[in-house]
């Protein structure tokens, strides 16, 4: 690092950093999300391959530029480099190339809030190159009314048409679910759903907008009893999973001297076999959906285990061919998880336990 050669480099604050369709992006919204908060500072990080004495060396530096691009604290591959006043360009050593570069800047504000971020990246750059990154303002948290999260945990799905190019988010906080929107301007339908799909709302949203409740009735399909539903995707014959979070026992399953709380599913897994894999300590029974008499109950092997305390249920049908079934699962005494995730695996052929999924 003793020779220095310097390669400026600057930060564009406009737009966002997605911006395959520019016409898209509302420059008003971008400016009103960068006045709320505004950047005083980058925080950015660089990772190349770096010509040095004629061989190329990784290297990773992290340094803040202010907004006059002078930049401080600088550490080379981990090391702090003493810099006694602001420099304005990055040192690229005696090759003065650099290739396979990725550079990532957040925006910070005065306080050290999170304003935004970009990145760029190049496959060669020389000394003297102009490396421009484009700053997306950070997402726009908007409360989705009506939706009481408390009653429903992380199992809420968020939907936001006409995002999918910007992408966006959703969180829950306290009894609230929030949207997390690109700042790219326009109105949005959105709606909200629960794991097994069922609508509880829907409405519009816009950035810096209270978000609307549609007036129109929605609907959403639940089955008698609150048994529940599930398909395999993949076509007969291939290995397949199905995942289920937050499983709620809100079935009343029958047995000799009255009722326990537990879960109903039904699920066809054709000519294949059934694996069952839960995080905690149930009790699992799977029986034949025949059309007359009595659902038979087919025979399972165990594969439950325990970490450290932490149980996982795991059961198998032991015969392939299983077709049509429903499964019954009860919480045992012992059980200390609520709204478990649960996954049901369809496979060909000897199970390979390892270690399950999920």
């Amino acid at each position: 690092m003793k020779k220095i050669v310097m390669m400026i480099c600057t930060l564009l604050l406009v737009g966002s950093c997605f911006l395959a369709k520019a016409q898209d992006v509302n420059p008003l919204t971008v400016a009103r999300a960068f006045a709320l908060k505004t950047p005083d500072n980058y925080r950015c990080f660089l990772w190349c391959d770096m010509l040095i004495s004629n061989q190329w060396q990784s290297m990773q530096m992290e340094f803040v530029m202010a907004k006059d691009f002078g930049i401080t604290n600088l550490s080379v591959n981990g090391e702090a480099v003493e810099i006694t006043e602001p420099i304005y360009g990055l040192p690229m050593g005696d090759g003065g190339l650099m290739r396979g570069v990725y550079l990532h800047a957040n925006a910070m504000t005065k306080t050290g809030e999170y304003a935004g971020s970009g990145y760029i990246q190049k496959e060669i750059v020389s000394k003297n190159d102009l490396l421009t990154v484009v700053i997306r303002p950070a997402d726009i948290k908007q409360k989705i009314p009506n939706v009481d999260a408390s009653k429903y945990g992380s199992g809420l799905r968020l939907d936001i048409e006409g995002l999918g190019e910007y992408g966006y988010g959703w969180g829950v906080e306290g009894d609230s679910l929030y949207g997390y929107l690109p700042p790219v301007g326009g109105r949005y339908h959105y709606t909200v759903r629960l794991p097994d799909g069922t609508v509880i709302a829907e409405g519009w949203l816009e950035p810096f907008k209270p978000a609307e409740v549609e007036e129109d009735a929605y609907l959403g399909i639940t089955y008698l009893g609150n048994v529940q539903g599930v398909e395999f995707q993949n076509q007969e014959g291939l290995d397949d999973w199905i995942g289920v979070n937050s499983l709620k026992f809100d079935c009343r399953v029958p047995i000799m001297d009255g009722y326990v709380e537990g879960k109903v599913i039904f699920t066809d897994v054709g000519s294949g076999s059934l694996d069952i894999i839960l995080a905690g300590d149930y009790w699992v029974y799977v029986q034949s959906a025949v059309s007359e008499g009595d659902m038979p109950f087919l025979e399972l092997a165990d594969h439950s285990a325990s970490y450290d305390g932490w149980v996982q249920t795991r059961v198998s049908t032991v015969s392939g061919n299983v077709g049509k079934v429903v499964i019954t699962i009860i919480p045992k005494p012992t059980n200390t998880r609520n709204n478990p995730w649960l996954n049901l695996h369809r496979f060909y052929g000897p199970l390979q336990i390892d270690g399950g999924k999920g």
